[in-house]
């Protein structure tokens, strides 16, 4: 018989359940209002994993992307945003992330003379390593603890995880990224008109939810969130299970935001269009 007494408590894993280990802990200081919010965005499962935002121009994935960070870092302890686009001043407290902060970051590494380079040859292997390796020393010396508990809010996530440009340095840099994600307690969620264009190596495979956009009217837009699963086989990433339907009603003017609406967190470029229809989930 052996005894726990016995037992090198080195040989085992006690690592906490993903439940313990991620707590959902509320601000103090929030109104019922925002509460509600903050529940409604953890019953959406959109407060981690990697979530792309699919729609056709104007159909609303600005307005998801914008609310859904904002309610993230203003109700829940601990959590921070980085946009790659300037909201307006309502929205409050970000960290830019886009290739102008990422060249500066990774040029603290290791000098980047001609800056962060556009794109990189099929061909070029050894300047591919190099920023892949870059990608990953800037991960492991500040990177990581910049990104963790965030929600980065990519707009132009699409661009930078396009299959026709599989070694852009931002492409290189996010798949480095994704595959963290667990681990840093991050949300990604990237806009991405037309899912089939992401990359099948770096991009799809990370994908833990999709978000369908549709513009109703009135300035209010519908969507539809789904858990996805990668068929590695297949190339291709695949929906799973009923979808929660959501309307977010962008015009309507909010206590919490003192008067203003959640169209004032940013720059909007929808346009009332028509009436809304039916929905489940509202904001």
């Amino acid at each position: 018989m052996i005894t726990t007494e016995l037992l090198n408590p080195e040989l085992f894993d006690e690592t906490p359940e993903e439940d313990d280990l991620y707590g959902f802990e509320l601000q103090d200081d929030l109104s019922e209002e925002e509460v509600e919010l903050a529940d409604k965005v953890v019953r959406w499962g959109l407060l981690r994993g990697v979530a792309i935002v699919t729609g056709q121009v104007g159909s609303g994935k600005d307005l998801l992307g914008n609310v859904v960070s904002w309610i993230i870092k203003r109700c829940f302890k601990n959590r921070k945003a980085l946009k790659d686009e300037k909201p307006r001043e309502l929205y409050g407290s970000y960290e830019p992330f886009n290739t102008m902060t990422v060249a500066q970051e990774l040029g603290n590494i290791e000098k980047l003379v001609e800056g962060l380079p556009k794109e990189i040859s099929r061909q070029d292997l050894k300047l591919y390593k190099r920023m892949a390796n870059l990608a990953e020393q800037w991960l492991d010396t500040g990177g990581e603890q910049k990104l963790n508990g965030g929600v980065l809010f990519l707009t132009e996530f699409w661009k930078y995880m396009l299959n026709r440009n599989p070694f852009s340095p931002m492409g290189i840099l996010l798949g480095a990224i994704l595959k963290r994600w667990r681990h840093l307690d991050l949300l990604v969620i990237g806009n991405a008109p037309r899912r089939h264009e992401l990359d099948r190596f770096t991009c799809l495979p990370a994908i833990t939810t999709e978000v369908r956009c549709r513009w109703l009217g009135n300035n209010q837009a519908g969507y539809r969130i789904f858990r996805t699963t990668y068929i590695g086989g297949e190339g291709v990433l695949k929906v799973v299970g009923k979808p929660k339907s959501v309307i977010i009603d962008g015009g309507k003017p909010r206590d919490f935001l003192g008067g203003k609406r959640f169209f004032d967190l940013f720059v909007s470029k929808s346009k009332s269009r028509g009436f809304p229809q039916g929905g489940i989930s509202r904001l």
